[in-house]
């Protein structure tokens, strides 16, 4: 529990000074996912960390210089940060990107010109990407917490944006990218682990046409990122049961899985199994022949019969009926 709670505070730590850093994130994730599948565990990381906070706080007083304003808590540079200005700056880019996703959806359903949309997507894309920059620039700094949290939850707000632009525009890795991101400071944001999910199942549906692996190897792919894919969709039922489009992506996942697998196994079972000899073309057609030179044996028509009293009996019998014949014709 202490070198999980030590690793927490690490990558936390690295987090506040840059808050870019992947592999952060990556570890932040995984602990958070560690820890919320253990009540005990998360109830003890709590309260180990409940109590280190007073002791930093008196220390904080201890070590702390002459009191400043709240308002503007300067940078390192001696410059002030106007964290009240970047929060309304970002919301106006994060309202200007809304305004360019909207327009691309509506002139695909009135013009159906995917182009058009296409060019929407793409500029709402990069005006969240400029606010992201304003708000990680502006989180490196020491801020007051609670300007941190609500740009925090700003950030998650235009990341959760990003992604759903970057999805419409086929970026299946930059989409995963701001997910990932948004969950580091929110692991239970519905449509950020929705689309995940989505990312997981693309890439496998896209293994179906990869000719560089075999097609055991494309289906071993397809079922870990389907499986994937099931895991965290579990994850989002779990916060809301009620979430119809999430139960019903579920069951499609789940039926492709068992899909994948039967496939998956039978291509497993005929790889190791042996190789049926065929018979050889040659040696069938020499049995054919060979049973055409074989000479035909008289049929016997009386089962039992004297093979000599049958040819006697059809010799006379065939003399009487010419003799018959001649007569009737005054040959004799």
């Amino acid at each position: 529990m202490d070198k999980i709670a030590k690793s927490l505070q690490d990558y936390e730590s690295v987090k506040h000074l840059n808050p870019s850093n992947m592999n952060a994130s990556e570890g932040l994730r995984r602990l958070h996912q560690l820890i919320n599948k253990d009540e005990d565990l998360k109830r003890s990381i709590e309260k180990a960390r409940s109590q280190e906070l007073p002791k930093a706080q008196q220390n904080n007083k201890e070590n702390a210089p002459p009191k400043k304003t709240v308002s503007n808590v300067p940078q390192t540079n001696g410059a002030k940060v106007d964290t009240e200005a970047v929060y309304n700056e970002c919301e106006e880019l994060k309202k200007k990107g809304n305004e360019s996703f909207k327009e691309s959806t509506e002139n695909y359903l009135k013009f159906n010109s995917n182009k058009t949309s296409l060019e929407n997507y793409a500029a709402a894309t990069k005006t969240f990407y400029e606010a992201q920059a304003k708000i990680e620039e502006t989180l490196k700094q020491s801020i007051a917490s609670e300007a941190r949290s609500n740009l925090e939850k700003l950030y998650v707000q235009i990341l959760s944006n990003t992604a759903m632009c970057c999805f419409n525009l086929n970026e299946i890795e930059k989409t995963i990218e701001n997910c990932e991101k948004a969950l580091i400071l929110e692991p239970t944001h519905q449509k950020c682990l929705y689309r995940k999910a989505l990312c997981k199942q693309k890439i496998g549906d896209n293994y179906n046409s990869d000719t560089k692996l075999s097609e055991l190897d494309r289906k071993k792919k397809q079922l870990e990122l389907y499986q994937e894919a099931r895991q965290i969709l579990e994850q989002v039922l779990a916060v809301d049961k009620t979430n119809k489009d999430v139960k019903g992506k579920l069951e499609d996942v789940i039926r492709t899985v068992t899909r994948i697998q039967i496939d998956y196994k039978q291509l497993a079972e005929k790889k190791v199994a042996p190789k049926k000899e065929e018979p050889k073309v040659v040696e069938v057609e020499e049995a054919k022949q060979a049973a055409d030179q074989t000479p035909k044996k008289a049929k016997n028509p009386t089962p039992g019969m004297d093979k000599q009293y049958f040819e006697d009996i059809t010799k006379n019998a065939a003399k009487t009926i010419t003799g018959k014949t001649l007569l009737m014709r005054g040959c004799v």
